[in-house]
């Protein structure tokens, strides 16, 4: 997996949100076996390993996109101590290309209504690409904010099929230097949000999805 050195570095801005609050038990990577053509895991040489989905990342473009690079919006799971006590963590991922300096220091969403907006604050990876601004973020789904993720698995069970997903409208909004930049999250996006979710759901039950503390809200309103 070619990020698999960025996604280290970011783990060492994510202390917070990966804080364990509860053993997630015995795995059952049943369901990822089951569909092997569509998910792939790599260990890498810490013990840890990452499930991920082997299709194109979902790209999405915003006001200070350059012209040839667009973004990335897509889903993982980090299985934290592969080989012992593995601990699942599921994350939503953005990585920016920008003409300018976003500097994002929070995420929005709304979802049938209700704008839940996630502090980044600390969690961003600041660099350059191709000669222009780029910005990382994991937002970690699990206990603090499980009212986003329980109404967002809900709202993407429900639809029956996946060409129902493109009816799906999310807005997604990074607030930082530059400004509030909104766009609507990819169809791409929900579709590995949704099979990571349900990934996460048989590795472990719903208990798993409570392991780990999760990006702090700053609000739900």
């Amino acid at each position: 997996m070619k990020r698999i050195a960025a996604f280290i570095l970011a783990l060492t801005l994510l202390t917070g949100a990966l804080a364990l609050t509860a053993s997630a038990g015995e795995l059952d990577y049943s369901y990822i076996e089951q569909y092997s053509d569509a998910f792939g895991i790599e260990v890498d040489d810490a013990g840890d390993a990452f499930i991920y989905l082997n299709y194109n990342y979902p790209t999405f473009r915003h006001e200070y996109s350059p012209e040839q690079y667009s973004s990335l919006m897509y889903s993982d799971i980090l299985v934290l101590y592969y080989y012992s006590d593995a601990i699942p963590v599921w994350r939503i991922w953005i990585e920016t290309l920008s003409e300018v300096t976003l500097g994002i220091t929070a995420v929005s969403f709304e979802l049938d209504g209700v704008v839940y907006t996630f502090d980044m604050a600390d969690s961003v990876v600041a660099d350059t690409l191709y000669g222009y601004d780029y910005e990382q973020c994991a937002i970690v789904m699990g206990a603090v904010n499980c009212e986003f993720w329980l109404n967002l698995m809900a709202r993407l069970e429900e639809l029956g099929s996946l060409d129902a997903f493109e009816t799906v409208q999310i807005p997604v909004t990074l607030h930082g230097a530059a400004g509030d930049l909104t766009f609507d999250m990819p169809t791409d996006s929900l579709i590995f949000i949704y099979f990571m979710g349900e990934a996460m759901v048989n590795l472990g039950d719903i208990d798993c999805m409570y392991a780990v503390n999760g990006s702090p809200l700053l609000g739900a309103e």
